[in-house]
């Protein structure tokens, strides 16, 4: 038996509201992220170069950003991050994978799974088995999460114009 663990979420909405509700998230996140990005562009006028090239710092701190993304080691930022979502019958449940660990509102209830260890003591021997079916089901016919629900990028790559374009105009500020 393989081990499983699904550290989840369950949503009791409908998946256009879903999807309002993770783009909320993703702002949220970039605007904690834009004061650990300002420190670092102060940091680095100080010391750059050329510290009146606004697109020379602003590139400079994208490709550390980038680098940060490609290290497994813990970043200033943390660069990536993916929620799967997975429709079965009449629920949403979501997955967070990979780097940036965001707390999910108070309208995402805990529906988190494992067999490696027991349940813990606030659920339900009922509740822990319906929660090992409903995973059972979502993996039933694939077990890559891509491949099993919709993905939705949190925190990546399509991120980094908004940073830098934000860089250029903290620089103009």
């Amino acid at each position: 038996m393989s081990t499983k663990i699904y550290n989840a979420c369950k949503y009791e909405g409908d998946l256009v509201s879903l999807l309002s509700e993770l783009k909320k998230l993703r702002t949220s996140y970039l605007e904690e992220v834009k004061p650990k990005i300002s420190k670092l562009a102060k940091e680095m006028k100080k010391t750059h170069q050329t510290p009146d090239d606004k697109f020379q710092i602003a590139r400079d701190i994208m490709k550390l950003i980038k680098e940060a993304g490609e290290s497994l080691e813990k970043s200033f930022i943390d660069v990536s991050s993916d929620v799967v979502i997975y429709p079965i019958h009449n629920h949403l449940f979501l997955v967070q994978f990979f780097g940036a660990t965001i707390t999910p509102p108070s309208i995402f209830e805990d529906f988190h799974y494992q067999n490696s260890s027991d349940q813990p003591s606030n659920v339900s021997d009922g509740e822990w088995d319906y929660r090992k079916a409903k995973w059972d089901e979502v993996f039933k016919d694939d077990s890559i999460p891509a491949n099993a629900g919709l993905s939705f990028q949190i925190f990546g790559e399509n991120q980094h114009f908004k940073i830098f374009h934000y860089l250029i105009n903290l620089a103009d500020s």
